[in-house]
């Protein structure tokens, strides 16, 4: 080994197994190749038995190696070591803290969450569920009277009266509650309403429900 000298330039790291001392992955592959049994599917299940967070770090690194690979062969982007164990860290306790936050909201939620569905009335109230529906190819509309029941209606309107005879029913009750559902949670009449378009104008009833039902 040559003595340090201020004539010649700092000590670097080089990596061996390459002809310029730079690292690169194929190099590093064709070594493991050479000096060891390629890796199988036991040794990824192995890393990927764990209990720990080992299985995380694991799987990024395996899938950003490769992302960096693709890199430089079909764009020639070049990832630094440094740079490539800073995304992979990045990328993992990005993965660990969106887990551990749905875990903690599922659990704190877990009381409250609900499927979409119809729910029947408190005790001692009846429910009336309605609906509206709008066909563009005709420009046909069968209107949801809540809404303006609630916000009211101009009084040209073709509802107006319609909607004066909701109001005067309602004063009738002594509670009356107005909320919005969802379709899957009003299937019934949303159903009537679509077909309603295919109807008469006017009032119609049925004796048994109908097939759509």
């Amino acid at each position: 080994m040559a003595p340090p000298s201020p004539w010649k330039d700092k000590d670097v790291i080089s990596w061996n197994k390459s002809h310029d001392g730079s690292f690169s992955l194929k190099s590093a592959y064709n070594f493991l190749v050479q000096h060891h049994e390629p890796p199988d599917q036991e040794w990824i299940l192995k890393n990927l038995a764990p209990k720990d967070e080992w299985p995380c770090v694991f799987g990024v690194a395996i899938s950003s190696l490769w992302y960096f690979r693709n890199l430089f062969i079909f764009e020639s982007k070049v990832i630094t070591p440094h740079a490539a164990a800073n995304m992979i860290k990045a990328h993992y306790s990005d993965i660990l803290n969106s887990l551990s936050h749905r875990v903690l909201s599922n659990h704190s939620n877990s009381s409250s969450v609900r499927l979409i569905c119809w729910n029947p009335p408190p005790e001692h109230f009846a429910k009336l569920n309605v609906d509206g529906s709008f066909y563009s190819h005709n420009n046909n509309a069968a209107c949801g009277a809540v809404k303006f029941v609630q916000d009211g209606c101009h009084t040209a309107h073709p509802c107006f009266s319609f909607v004066e005879d909701i109001k005067i029913l309602v004063r009738r009750f002594n509670s009356v509650s107005w909320s919005h559902t969802l379709r899957e949670g009003n299937h019934v009449a949303d159903s009537l309403a679509k077909r309603g378009q295919s109807l008469p104008t006017g009032l119609h009833l049925f004796d048994f429900p109908h097939l759509i039902i």
